[in-house]
């Protein structure tokens, strides 16, 4: 089943400050792999999200997020980060765009609904047929740790010049 809190409305962000330290940015990374380090709860009092504004200085901030694997996967974080890099950019250019994004609640029941349907079976059939046996993985995991409770977790970060970015 479902648990949905009818009254949320709305996300309030924070916002960290790690401009007044000596090297803001090494400061944040370590702020960053201790979120990651530790599990998120799941409680109905917790959210199975974070997300913080990270200030860096005046004129940069980092926008960190992490969800927990019940909400999203590889697939909605990317349609998540281009719906916020697409109104981000919009925002900057000021040109009143409307941004309307899928209801999780509607995807979510969708979804719930899908699994009890004659095509998901028909699907999961197929897929453990295709599938009689898990691969092995094709990319080993580099920048894993391991925190106080045993758990792998990490996250690798590569800087783009300009001009890096500019041809992605």
């Amino acid at each position: 089943g479902f648990h949905f809190d009818e009254d949320y409305n709305q996300f309030e962000i924070s916002e960290l400050d790690f401009s007044h330290y000596n090297d803001p940015e090494k400061a944040a990374s370590v702020w960053v792999q201790n979120q990651f380090n530790n599990t998120l709860s799941l409680t109905r009092e917790d959210l199975p999200f974070e997300q913080f504004l990270l200030r860096l200085s005046d004129t940069e901030h980092w926008f960190f997020n992490r969800y927990h694997h019940l909400i999203t996967d590889g697939y909605g974080f990317t349609i998540w980060a281009q719906y916020i890099a697409e109104k981000y950019t919009s925002l900057l250019k000021n040109d009143a765009a409307v941004f309307s994004y899928p209801s999780y609640k509607e995807e979510a029941i969708k979804s719930f609904d899908y699994r009890s349907s004659q095509d998901y079976d028909k699907e999961r059939k197929y897929w453990n047929h295709k599938i009689e046996r898990i691969p092995q993985k094709l990319l080993p995991k580099r920048h894993a740790t391991v925190n106080e409770d045993g758990k792998r977790s990490g996250k690798h970060s590569v800087f783009l010049n300009k001009q890096q970015r500019e041809f992605l």
